[in-house]
């Protein structure tokens, strides 16, 4: 068997015959990291019915090309502590990737508070001094929009220094970085001692359906009409953003351009922070939610994908009135997709800014999601979960709330704000609540017959819940009365 790879390898290299150009896409670059403990995809196209070699380390794999040029191989599964060269050639073509580690590389994705830049974080000024870290790559997917899904990213973007290729993590690297992506990256690089990938696919202003692919927007009936425009384009036909809107809004532009050519390079979990621009949509958002994450796993072919979701913030004014708020709504249907088998709700309602949409404390989501990755990737519990609404009943007078994640209690405050309570008349007031063990109990005097509790349910409620290791509450009601129409808030 080696005799006959060396013999073909012999071949390759002196062949007469001259061949298509060997074309990979640039999610394979130096400084590239792969995911350890798997065996790796490495795709691309070459000349139709051919012959690809594929060499890393020892290991030398050849492949035919199909009919149309598109080549695939798996690599074995590697020796995580070895750096590595990566090569592959055709009939007269040799693409080498040098200094190649093993690690666990993370999708990170979404809109503005995902891009937002280290450099104009809380705190990332002095991040940016310590930002030296050899074994944390980043890879920034250059922004891009197409009809059709492309085999490769925009090489021709001015998005940065990682654009397009993967980096070493240092200052110059880092600086216009997503925020909660490097400090993301850090922790988990520092306290479990491994190196650490981070794929940004974010653009601020976008709508999750531009990030789904079109097989996950036609089962929407809103984007049959987008879906049937887009279906009656060539792959000659440009894609551009509308005059009137400064970001991409057309059903899967995004996914297109910047995810689809990223499918099926190897990651770990995929964490999504995005749901600001659908605010007019926040029912139908738990429906699109889901089958985006469906849509990626399939891709990927990865059913178990860890996903991570970040549920917003607190966001705008302080809430004056108990009453229905989009943001409200939103972040429960995030909570609805968080619940189900491999995805994981990262909670923020105490980490947003009066008045700001992009609030600058991008440290304390990124250690919340850290917290989560280590609790259920890397076998290192530290209950750093967030409580979440498990069941109620009504005794006497009262409502009585059980959680889950709060084996050790709340911590105790001298009055909890943020729960309303009402009767048989669906109007809610402010209540009182108390802390009853691993419970809370929920009253008020003129009511005697509850009948349902909402918390923290607005767009910038005030609440003051955490349970002992200083997760907040996740904001919940108890009841399912009729919301507003989507499209109409």
């Amino acid at each position: 068997m080696k005799k006959s790879i060396f013999a073909l390898v012999i071949t390759l290299f002196f062949h007469p015959l001259v061949g298509q150009n060997l074309l990979l896409p640039s999610i394979f670059s130096d400084n590239m990291i792969l995911q350890r403990q798997i065996e790796n995809p490495v795709w691309g196209k070459a000349t139709p019915k051919s012959t690809v070699v594929v060499q890393i380390g020892n290991c030398i794999i050849s492949v035919k090309s199909s009919a149309s040029g598109d080549w695939h191989v798996k690599l074995p599964v590697l020796d995580s502590n070895l750096e590595y060269e990566l090569t592959v050639w055709n009939l007269n073509q040799k693409v080498e990737f040098r200094h190649v580690i093993l690690g666990d590389v993370y999708y990170v994705g979404g809109q503005s508070n995902m891009q937002f830049a280290l450099k104009k974080s809380t705190g990332g000024i002095e991040a940016l001094k310590r930002a030296d870290y050899p074994n944390i790559r980043l890879f920034k997917v250059p922004q891009s929009i197409s009809y059709k899904p492309q085999f490769d990213l925009n090489r021709n973007s001015t998005n940065g220094k990682c654009a397009g290729h993967w980096c070493r993590c240092d200052s110059l690297s880092a600086v216009n970085f997503s925020a909660i992506g490097f400090y993301f990256t850090e922790i988990l690089h520092r306290e479990e001692k491994i190196p650490i990938g981070i794929i940004d696919v974010s653009w601020g202003g976008t709508p999750i359906e531009a990030h789904s692919s079109l097989e996950v927007n036609n089962h929407f009936s809103d984007f049959k009409k987008d879906v049937k425009t887009i279906r009656s384009k060539s792959i000659f036909d440009t894609l551009t953003i509308e005059k009137s809107k400064s970001t991409p809004q057309l059903p899967s532009s995004i996914y297109n351009a910047m995810i689809h050519p990223l499918i099926p390079y190897g990651i770990k979990a995929f964490v999504w922070y995005q749901g600001e621009h659908n605010w007019n949509y926040p029912q139908r958002y738990e429906a699109q939610l889901k089958a985006m994450i469906k849509g990626v796993r399939k891709s990927w072919r990865m059913p178990t994908m860890p996903l991570f979701i970040v549920q917003l913030p607190n966001i705008g004014k302080k809430d004056s009135l108990l009453t229905d708020y989009y943001w409200a709504v939103l972040r429960e249907s995030q909570a609805k997709v968080a619940a189900m088998p491999h995805n994981h709700l990262c909670v923020t309602i105490d980490l947003g800014e009066d008045g700001n949409l992009h609030p600058k404390n991008k440290l304390g989501v990124a250690k919340r999601l850290a917290e989560l990755a280590q609790n259920h990737l890397y076998n290192h519990p530290k209950s750093g979960l967030s409580p979440a609404f498990k069941s109620f009943r009504v005794i006497g007078n009262q409502i009585e709330l059980t959680f889950t994640d709060v084996t050790e209690g709340f911590q105790s405050v001298d009055s909890i704000v943020g729960f309303a309570i009402c009767g048989a008349d669906n109007k809610f007031v402010w209540a009182n609540a108390s802390i009853s063990g691993n419970k809370i109990v929920v009253s008020h005097p003129e009511i005697s017959k509850p009948k349902a509790v909402r918390y923290a349910w607005g767009n910038n409620p005030t609440c003051n819940l955490f349970n002992a290791q200083g997760f907040p509450i996740a904001p919940f009601r108890t009841d399912r009365f009729q919301l507003p129409k989507d499209g109409k808030w």
